[in-house]
């Protein structure tokens, strides 16, 4: 009976320490398009993922905009992914370093390469918990984008120090990463070329 008890407060204290880092709170994605940041608050999938602790459900917070219809935008302006935050704890000796954003915008089925947004300074350090924020980028989603309707697909990864928990933690990697999308539509200039172009050939074929 001694030798049960001693494996199961063995199998505890492992538990215990793998689960030494992970996110907690909520998660914004910041977009920018030229009249100030705005915090979309994602609210889709479980966080975290692989290699982090147990996670939780993410929720509105009832004041920024949803991670989830970005807008319509002119072909030719700006839709600027000016970053992110969200929250990291790390226990039992660990310790996350730094704070990564993985992004792609694709048409039609998820496909194409991430690229990220990283940062290895963090904005609040509060005995064991971080908030991680990037809020100058300007990569601007829209550059070189027919119209049309897009996703913007996110997840986060977290590195550590790999004392008692996994070297890099993932968000939503278990539970589906979250999607917003947006629409680019033509300029009304452009727009009205291509309606006048269209009634000179009418009126052409009509002659004819």
């Amino acid at each position: 009976m001694k030798s049960v008890l001693v494996l199961a407060l063995l199998l505890t204290a492992t538990a215990a320490t793998q689960a030494a880092t992970g996110f907690f709170d909520r998660f914004y994605v910041i977009t920018n398009t030229g009249g100030g940041n705005v915090f979309n608050t994602v609210t889709t999938g479980t966080t975290p993922g692989t290699g982090a602790a147990s996670g939780y459900n993410l929720s509105t917070d009832g004041v920024n905009p949803l991670f989830s219809n970005l807008g319509t935008y002119l072909n030719g302006s700006t839709l600027n992914l000016a970053g992110f935050e969200y929250k990291t704890f790390n226990d039992n000796g660990s310790n996350v370093t730094h704070a990564n954003l993985y992004y792609r915008v694709y048409q039609g089925s998820p496909s194409g390469a991430f690229s990220n947004i990283v940062t290895n300074t963090p904005i609040s350090n509060v005995g064991n918990n971080k908030t991680w924020q990037v809020t100058n980028g300007t990569t601007n989603l829209l550059n070189g984008l027919a119209n049309g309707t897009y996703s913007l697909q996110v997840y986060t990864e977290s590195f550590t120090n790999g004392v008692n928990t996994a070297g890099n933690i993932f968000g939503f990697q278990s539970a589906g990463n979250p999607v917003a999308t947006f629409t680019v539509i033509p300029e009304p200039g452009r727009a009205a070329l291509a309606l006048l172009g269209f009634g000179s050939l009418f009126l052409r074929r009509r002659r004819a």
